[in-house]
């Protein structure tokens, strides 16, 4: 059955996870929710207490995005396919059997972020990357809103600490946040939208929830 794997965010700048053309991938950071989920789980980030979007601070723990697993890339195959080529997060590339930063990379230049990313050579066993197309994005920084709705889950998301939790069936933590799911779901169906800073504020969840307008930033290792 599925599961569900949920962390906390320090920033969302368009990196982890990338939102374009109604996909949403998550290729570098938390690179064992990489290698672990499968499709048909899920994953769900929330602000860390540090949490940061645009250059600001957005406090109380924000839900910034929901995904189904709907797709799986191992081995480092999405650093190779031409569709995925112009993605933000593609930012590494394989030239004689080891990886390197791409050229006009935006993320994590610092070389010390590639073996958390993809692994160490020649195996490479982080270079998963998983993708979605059934998903909620809730953009410039996340909502808040969730904690009026279900405070249960407050609690819950405070405590998830560094690393990551998974939820399996069964467990009071599943069935909370798989109400949340459904809830935005519902209600949300609009939240899907890349990042965009240009792009003029639209209110895609429900009441008290955020806006469309988003910023992707240079970034040097933050997840």
């Amino acid at each position: 059955m599925s599961k569900i794997y949920y962390y906390k965010m320090t920033v969302d700048n368009g990196g982890a996870p990338a939102v374009q053309d109604r996909l949403l991938s998550l290729a570098i950071c938390k690179p064992e929710i990489r290698r672990c989920a499968q499709p048909g789980d899920w994953v769900m980030g929330f602000g860390a207490n540090s949490f940061e979007f645009g250059g600001r601070r957005i406090a109380g723990n924000p839900l910034v995005y929901m995904a189904r697993i709907t797709g799986r890339k191992p081995d480092g195959a999405y650093y190779s396919e031409s569709r995925y080529l112009h993605r933000p997060d593609c930012i590494y590339e394989r030239l004689d059997g080891r990886f390197r930063l791409r050229s006009g990379a935006r993320y994590h230049l610092d070389p010390v972020n590639l073996p958390h990313d993809v692994g160490e050579p020649p195996a490479y066993p982080k270079a998963t990357v998983l993708l979605s197309d059934d998903f909620r994005y809730f953009a410039s920084g996340g909502t808040t809103e969730y904690r009026r709705r279900f405070p249960d889950l407050t609690e819950i998301v405070a405590g998830i600490g560094r690393g990551h939790r998974v939820a399996h069936p069964g467990t009071a933590a599943f069935e909370r946040l798989r109400r949340l799911q459904q809830s935005y779901w519902r209600e949300a169906q609009d939240a899907v939208a890349e990042p965009d800073a240009a792009a003029p504020p639209a209110r895609t969840g429900p009441p008290g929830g955020p806006s469309a307008a988003a910023r992707t930033t240079r970034s040097r290792r933050k997840c």
